[in-house]
Order: C-alpha cells, then structure tokens, then sequence
C-alpha cells in the first residue's frame, strides 16, 4: 500500500469540550487527491492479516509477559534470528495503523458533531 498522506490529521474529538460545542464545530468533506491513502479492499485485507494483524497479536501477547519472561524470549528469537523481523513488524504495523486511526478519529469526530446537532425531540414538543 502507498505511503500516501491523509488529509485533516488530528480531527479527533477534543476531550474538553461540551456537547454544544461539539455540536457548534462545522467542517468541510475531504477532497479526494490523485495519491491519497485509502483502505485495503476486502481482498487486500485478507493478504495483510500476514504481517500486519499477527504483528498486532504478537504484540498484545507480549504485554503479559514480566521482563524476565520477555528478556527470555529475545535471547531465544535472536538466536532463532527472528527477532529483527518481529521488531520491525511492530514497526511497520504501527506505520501501517497510523492512518487508519486518523481516518476512524476524523470520522467518529464529524459523527458526533452531527449527532449532536440533532435536535432534542423533548425539547421541540415543549
């Protein structure tokens, strides 16, 4: 996948505001760019569950080891010679994720604003 930018970084929803500001916010739709990032196609995604969601996994395995336990595990993958390329998985599923996460926040971001500048059926039969 290209390494294409997404547009609008950092549209996550900001934790110190109120609902009225949320629903106060306006915000214009994205332009598409000739090189823009784009999701994997359900297809793409099944070819990238190897590396990208088994380095997510042995990522989230990792986080309930001690230290000892995963200083054991180094040594053991080093001498396996694979601890470079599962360093750098994690590496690269992070580089990976990243605009995805851009992508999920901006929209979750939009779509609050939106909701909250429904208006309240309670308050319209008063």
């Amino acid at each position: 996948m290209p390494n294409a930018s997404v547009p609008a970084a950092g549209e996550a929803v900001p934790a110190d505001m109120t609902d009225e500001q949320l629903a106060a916010i306006t915000f214009e739709p994205w332009k598409h760019e000739p090189d823009e990032w784009k999701p994997p196609s359900n297809e793409q995604w099944a070819r990238l569950a190897n590396p990208y969601l088994v380095s997510v996994r042995m990522a989230w395995l990792t986080l309930y080891k001690t230290k000892p336990e995963l200083v054991e595990m180094i040594q053991g993958m080093d001498r396996d010679g694979i601890f470079e390329p599962y360093g750098n998985g994690i590496r690269d599923s992070i580089d990976f994720f990243k605009p995805i996460l851009v992508v999920l926040e901006a929209a979750e971001a939009r779509i609050i604003c939106a909701g909250l500048s429904i208006p309240d059926d309670e308050d319209d039969a008063e």
